[in-house]
This record gives C-alpha cells, structure tokens and sequence, in this order.
C-alpha cells in the first residue's frame, strides 16, 4: 500500500492548494475508515485479501457505530459568508 505521509500509518494530515488565490484546505488521512460498508468492491476486496474479516469488525463495533447518534450528534457543514461566494465544482 502507499502513503502519502513521511510516515507510514494515516496519521492526520491537511492538504492545502491554492487555486485563483484562494486556499482550499482538505484532509489528507484516512476519510470514512469506520465505513467500511460503503467501500466500493475493489476496497471490499483489499480488506478480503488481507485477512480483514468485515463483518467480525462490524459485530465488534457496533456499539461505537451508534455513539454519535445516541449522543443526539449527526453530520454538518458549517460555512463563513465572509470568505466568498459558493463555488461550483
């Protein structure tokens, strides 16, 4: 497997670029990791392949699964006005 880190083991990261001077920041780890459900097939497969038993890890986890909404917390987008117009991509 390759990481993009100077080293290895999907410690958080943060890209930044810049494009028409503006800063556009995304993160550079590990994205969804406690999904792995919603893997396309190729991942699904990845996992297979090197002994990842998916459904014993989704059984194992299922209690952490929930703890976000037991918590009454879900996903959003916080936006500042101030930093320029939405933008299409």
């Amino acid at each position: 497997m390759l990481d993009n880190h100077d080293d290895f083991g999907g410690h958080a990261k943060r890209n930044e670029f810049r494009h028409n001077g503006r800063l556009l920041a995304l993160n550079g780890a590990t994205l969804n990791i406690e999904s792995p459900e919603r893997y396309n097939l190729p991942a699904r497969q990845l996992l297979g392949d090197i002994g990842v038993d998916l459904e014993r890890y989704l059984a194992a986890n299922a209690s952490n699964r929930q703890l976000y909404n037991s918590l009454g917390l879900g996903g959003a987008i916080f936006l500042i006005k101030r930093h320029g117009e939405v933008t299409a991509w």
